[in-house]
């Protein structure tokens, strides 16, 4: 904009992509079985087949402004995440048997009996707000501060707050499905300092305006992590 005001945007736009098939469709129904005492293992990969589209848009603005000793940054992020994922956990079944005997016999399985059911797409859809402002204070010429703050919203992914619906199985006190609360309290400080020791005399004097060929650098910062989707 001029000499001392620098504006910088950004656009953006990401499309990913993950497919992880069963590679034989005949096995789509076919059960996990073990024999745990024959270390007996049938069936394909447990974890499939799973998968998710994930389409991304950023848009992000800062404003630069310098004036005396100080460099100011202010800027904000706004992310809209626009997501769907494929996968249900033992949805063909899960079964280990403590030995073939039980097997044979069709005997419920005294080790893992468990076979998950429902849907298997998740729709995460999700907003994501971030705001940062900083200082580069530049107290002294061998000595600059760092001053910063930064806060992060993440919204409610869309079908997490389906988990209210299992609301009719609560026990208060023992169990209780609600719809997930955001956390609107994500503020992250930033601290840092970096200081060039002056040269001195054999008398032990300061030069003045002279620093030195060392750089001392210090650092504090609160950081927080995502998150991840359908947990």
């Amino acid at each position: 904009i001029n000499s001392q005001l620098v504006n910088e945007v950004r656009l953006s736009y990401k499309r990913f992509i993950t497919d992880y098939p069963l590679n034989d469709p005949a096995f789509n129904t076919f059960p996990n079985i073990t024999v745990a005492n024959l270390n007996l293992g049938l069936g394909p990969n447990g974890n499939l087949p799973q998968g998710g589209l994930n389409n991304s848009y950023q848009l992000y603005d800062s404003l630069s402004y310098v004036r005396g000793r100080h460099n100011f940054k202010v800027g904000g992020e706004v992310r809209w995440l626009v997501f769907t994922s494929f996968f249900l956990p033992r949805g063909r079944g899960d079964y280990n048997y403590s030995n073939l005997d039980e097997l044979v016999t069709d005997s419920l399985p005294t080790v893992v009996d468990i076979r998950g059911v429902g849907s298997a797409a998740f729709t995460g859809n999700q907003k994501k707000y971030y705001a940062f402002a900083q200082d580069d204070w530049k107290i002294a010429p061998n000595l600059t501060l760092n001053l910063g703050l930064r806060y992060e919203y993440l919204g409610l992914p869309r079908d997490a707050a389906l988990q209210g619906l299992n609301s009719l199985s609560s026990v208060p006190g023992v169990i209780e499905f609600n719809v997930p609360r955001t956390d609107k309290n994500n503020f992250s400080p930033r601290l840092g300092l970096a200081y060039s020791p002056q040269f001195t005399s054999r008398l032990g004097r300061f030069i003045s305006g002279e620093r030195g060929q060392s750089s001392i650098r210090a650092a504090f910062g609160l950081n927080y992590y995502e998150t991840y989707q359908n947990l």
